[in-house]
C-alpha cells in the first residue's frame, strides 16, 4: 500500500442510508472523508453517529443552503476544497455526491492515480456556446425557481426568462474581467493537489465572473483549469466522462438511477465511480459494498 493520501469531498442532502454504505466503502487507511450536509437537512445525528475504522470523517460545521443551478453549489464545492486542502497534503481530491458509489476497490483506485500521477480528471463538453451562455449573461432569480412556494417559483421563473431574453435582445453582456475560453462539463472531478491550490486562489480572484452565472458548478472548474498550465495535464479533453472517470447514464434518465439488474454493467466498467444511486436498490448497494469494501 502506498502512503499517498486522498481526500473525498462529499456533497450530501439526502439518501442517508445509502451514504452510510458509501462512507464504509470509502473507509481506507489512506483516505479522509469530508462531508458537507445541506443546511436544509434538520437532523444530522444519523451521519454524526457513523463510525469508521481507518479514515477520518470530517463533517463541515459551516453549512450552506444549496440550490440547483445557483452559485451556492459552487460555494459548497469551494468550501470543501479549502477545508480539505488546509487539513492535509493530499495527493488527489475526489468530488462526489452522497448518491455516488465507487465501482472499483480503494486499492485499485489508488493504484490508478499513482500510475497517472499529475493528471487532472475533469470532463469537458465540446460545446463552447453552452458555457458562453452561462457566463456572458446575468442569470438572476435562479435560486427562487427552486422555492417550495409554487407561486414564488413561478414568479422567479418568469422573471428569470424575461430578463434573459431582454439581455439577448438588447445585446447586453457582462463585462469580462478575464479573456478566457469559457468551458463547461461534468460537476464531478478528481484533481491533484496543485490544481486544487490553483482553483482556490483563482476562484477567489474571479468570483465576480461566476457569481451570477447559471450552473456555475459545471463551469468554473473547467474554465479556470482549461485556461491554465494544468490544461496539458487533463486526462482526456475529447471524452467528458472518460476524463473524469465517472459512469453516468444520461440516455435512460436525468441521470439514470442504477438498478439491481445493472450490477454486471457496473462491475465490468473501466470507470472508477458511478452515479446515480438511491436506497431503493438495496441489493445493488449491498453487492457493491461487499465487493469493494476494504479488507486488511
Amino acid at each position: 500500500m502506498n502512503n499517498k493520501r486522498h481526500a473525498y469531498l462529499i456533497i450530501v442532502h439526502n439518501e442517508f442510508e445509502l451514504l452510510e454504505k458509501l462512507l464504509l466503502t470509502l473507509d481506507y487507511p489512506n483516505n479522509d472523508l469530508f462531508i458537507h450536509i445541506d443546511k436544509k437537512v434538520k437532523n444530522i445525528s444519523l451521519i454524526e453517529d457513523i463510525k469508521l475504522n481507518y479514515s477520518k470523517l470530517i463533517i463541515l460545521e459551516e453549512r450552506i443552503d444549496a440550490r440547483w443551478g445557483d452559485f451556492s453549489l459552487a460555494k459548497v464545492e469551494m468550501l470543501l476544497f479549502k477545508k480539505s486542502f488546509e487539513y492535509c497534503n493530499y495527493s488527489y481530491f475526489h468530488l462526489i455526491s452522497g448518491a455516488d458509489f465507487p465501482i472499483k476497490s480503494q486499492s485499485e483506485i489508488h493504484h490508478f492515480f499513482d500510475k497517472n500521477n499529475g493528471k487532472e480528471f475533469i470532463g469537458f463538453i465540446n460545446d463552447d456556446k453552452k458555457a458562453n451562455d452561462r457566463l456572458k449573461y446575468y442569470h438572476l432569480f435562479v435560486r427562487g425557481k427552486n422555492n417550495k412556494s409554487k407561486f414564488i417559483a413561478f414568479l422567479s421563473s418568469v422573471t428569470y426568462s424575461t430578463l434573459l431574453k431582454l439581455q439577448k435582445i438588447l445585446n447586453i453582456t457582462r463585462c469580462k474581467p478575464i479573456n478566457y475560453n469559457y468551458k463547461s462539463g461534468a460537476q464531478w472531478v478528481s484533481l491533484s493537489n496543485n490544481s486544487v491550490k490553483y482553483l482556490i486562489s483563482s476562484f477567489h480572484k474571479h468570483q465576480k465572473l461566476f457569481k451570477h452565472s447559471l450552473c456555475v458548478d459545471e463551469v468554473y472548474k473547467q474554465t479556470l483549469l482549461f485556461n491554465s498550465p494544468f490544461r496539458k495535464n487533463i486526462y482526456n479533453l475529447e471524452h467528458e466522462y472518460e476524463s473524469c472517470c465517472r459512469l453516468i447514464d444520461w440516455q435512460r434518465g436525468s441521470p439514470y438511477v442504477w438498478q439491481n439488474k445493472d450490477i454486471s454493467e457496473l462491475i465490468n466498467s473501466d470507470r472508477l465511480f458511478a452515479r446515480k444511486f438511491d436506497s431503493n436498490s438495496k441489493t445493488l448497494i449491498e453487492t457493491l459494498y461487499n465487493r469493494y469494501k476494504y479488507r486488511p
